[in-house]
């Protein structure tokens, strides 16, 4: 009985919401405002109170999927923008939870330094093995002579003066990593860490494999 009255809640909840989008899309259109209409806060307050009610409202994979991919292939202009050191933290702090969690049973560690402007069109992270904890887990690095030296680590092919290909986007040392990639925050996102780790840790047991 409580879930059909909080699933009857639910739908009235949203049929309300949904109302008010409609309302507020045909003011638009009759007004031809735009740019005072709140369509678009109506649509994501209705969004989020939907991903409430399953528990996904903090889903990274949901949030990729609306906040990204949706809006680049509808053309959404305000999703096209650099990746900015908050970004590269979080998108870090992903491989420190996952690697200090395998290494630290062998008293390693992992220090990563974030490169953010790399020839104003890349963007880097280095993930380097540590044998003690290290007092800052992140550092910032925008030397140039030092972004020079790291893309020289890449294959970086330039075809011409707005278009580069990179042929590897993980290049391994001996007690180290690097992921490079162009510095728009579609490829910085934290679901992207998720998907990037996997990489990095397919890549670790091929390896293993071989040798």
């Amino acid at each position: 009985m409580a879930f059909r009255m909080t699933s009857g809640l639910f739908l009235a909840y949203r049929a309300r919401k949904v109302e008010r989008i409609q309302d507020a899309m045909c003011k638009q259109k009759e007004f031809f405002s735009i740019e005072d209409s709140n369509v678009d806060e109506l649509i994501k307050d209705l969004d989020r109170y939907v991903l409430s009610c399953f528990n996904m409202q903090d889903d990274i994979f949901v949030n990729y999927t609306l906040n990204v991919q949706i809006p680049l292939l509808t053309g959404d202009k305000k999703v096209f923008r650099e990746v900015n050191e908050d970004d590269l933290r979080k998108y870090a702090q992903t491989f420190i939870d996952y690697w200090d969690g395998v290494l630290n049973g062998n008293n390693q560690f992992v220090q990563i330094t974030l490169y953010p402007s790399i020839m104003k069109r890349f963007s880097s992270i280095e993930v380097k093995i540590c044998d003690e904890n290290p007092k800052d887990k992140i550092n910032i690095c925008y030397e140039r002579n030092t972004n020079i030296d790291l893309v020289s680590k890449f294959m970086l092919s330039k075809y011409n003066d707005l278009f580069y290909q990179i042929k590897d986007i993980v290049n391994f040392e001996e007690r180290s990593f690097y992921i490079i990639k162009t510095n728009e925050y579609k490829n910085w996102h934290p679901a992207m860490s998720q998907l990037d780790l996997a990489e990095v840790i397919n890549s670790v047991l091929l390896k293993e494999e071989d040798n």
